[in-house]
Protein backbone atom coordinates (compact mmCIF):
# COMPACT_ATOMS: atom_id res chain seq x y z
CA UNK A 1 0.00 0.00 0.00
CA UNK A 2 1.11 3.75 -0.79
CA UNK A 3 1.88 6.08 2.24
CA UNK A 4 1.75 9.83 1.93
CA UNK A 5 5.62 11.09 1.84
CA UNK A 6 5.20 13.44 4.68
CA UNK A 7 4.14 11.12 8.03
CA UNK A 8 3.80 7.95 6.26
CA UNK A 9 0.02 8.32 6.41
CA UNK A 10 -1.46 5.48 4.83
CA UNK A 11 -3.10 6.37 1.53
CA UNK A 12 -5.84 3.92 1.84
CA UNK A 13 -9.60 3.63 1.24
CA UNK A 14 -10.24 5.10 4.72
CA UNK A 15 -8.15 8.13 4.57
CA UNK A 16 -8.57 8.93 0.86
CA UNK A 17 -12.71 8.85 0.84
CA UNK A 18 -13.63 9.31 4.56
CA UNK A 19 -11.34 11.56 6.51
CA UNK A 20 -12.71 15.10 6.79
CA UNK A 21 -12.24 16.96 3.36
CA UNK A 22 -9.28 18.86 4.63
CA UNK A 23 -7.26 16.37 5.71
CA UNK A 24 -8.35 13.73 2.89
CA UNK A 25 -7.69 16.61 0.18
CA UNK A 26 -3.46 16.54 1.20
CA UNK A 27 -3.66 12.96 1.17
CA UNK A 28 -4.99 13.08 -2.27
CA UNK A 29 -2.36 15.79 -3.30
CA UNK A 30 0.42 13.38 -2.21
CA UNK A 31 -1.58 10.58 -4.28
CA UNK A 32 -0.99 12.31 -7.61
CA UNK A 33 2.50 12.96 -6.81
CA UNK A 34 3.51 9.42 -5.91
CA UNK A 35 5.76 7.80 -9.05
CA UNK A 36 3.35 4.92 -8.22
CA UNK A 37 0.14 4.59 -6.45
CA UNK A 38 -1.32 1.42 -4.80
CA UNK A 39 -4.85 1.99 -3.29
CA UNK A 40 -6.16 -0.39 -0.85
CA UNK A 41 -9.79 -0.47 -1.02
CA UNK A 42 -11.94 -2.89 1.41
CA UNK A 43 -15.55 -3.63 1.30
CA UNK A 44 -16.93 -0.95 3.67
CA UNK A 45 -14.67 1.83 1.84
CA UNK A 46 -17.83 2.12 -0.65
CA UNK A 47 -20.69 0.57 1.49
CA UNK A 48 -23.95 2.21 1.73
CA UNK A 49 -25.42 2.63 5.04
CA UNK A 50 -29.01 3.48 3.28
CA UNK A 51 -28.85 0.68 0.86
CA UNK A 52 -26.91 -2.10 2.19
CA UNK A 53 -27.94 -4.38 5.40
CA UNK A 54 -25.12 -3.15 7.48
CA UNK A 55 -26.15 -2.79 11.49
CA UNK A 56 -26.39 0.37 12.87
CA UNK A 57 -23.63 -0.64 15.85
CA UNK A 58 -20.96 -1.30 12.95
CA UNK A 59 -22.63 2.34 11.10
CA UNK A 60 -21.86 4.01 14.23
CA UNK A 61 -18.03 2.25 14.80
CA UNK A 62 -16.65 2.54 11.01
CA UNK A 63 -15.30 6.17 10.33
CA UNK A 64 -16.28 5.33 6.44
CA UNK A 65 -19.65 4.38 7.14
CA UNK A 66 -20.42 7.99 8.31
CA UNK A 67 -19.43 10.05 5.31
CA UNK A 68 -22.64 9.52 2.73
CA UNK A 69 -21.72 7.10 -0.05
CA UNK A 70 -21.94 9.39 -2.85
CA UNK A 71 -19.60 11.94 -1.24
CA UNK A 72 -17.04 8.67 -0.95
CA UNK A 73 -17.86 7.44 -4.14
CA UNK A 74 -16.65 11.08 -5.90
CA UNK A 75 -13.64 11.30 -4.43
CA UNK A 76 -12.67 7.98 -5.10
CA UNK A 77 -13.70 8.93 -9.47
CA UNK A 78 -12.15 12.45 -8.56
CA UNK A 79 -8.86 10.41 -7.57
CA UNK A 80 -8.62 7.87 -10.39
CA UNK A 81 -9.58 10.03 -13.15
CA UNK A 82 -6.89 12.67 -11.82
CA UNK A 83 -4.44 9.67 -11.21
CA UNK A 84 -4.69 8.76 -15.11
CA UNK A 85 -4.03 5.40 -16.07
CA UNK A 86 -3.90 2.53 -13.90
CA UNK A 87 -3.46 -1.02 -13.65
CA UNK A 88 -4.91 -4.07 -11.65
CA UNK A 89 -2.41 -5.94 -9.77
CA UNK A 90 -2.63 -9.16 -11.80
CA UNK A 91 -1.94 -6.90 -14.86
CA UNK A 92 1.57 -5.92 -13.34
CA UNK A 93 2.45 -9.59 -12.89
CA UNK A 94 1.97 -10.89 -15.17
Amino acid sequence: MSVSPLGRVPLIGTSLLAFPALLSGVLKRAALRLPHFHLELHGLDLADPERDALLPALCARQPELRVPWRIRHERLRELLVLRGKGAPLRAAVE
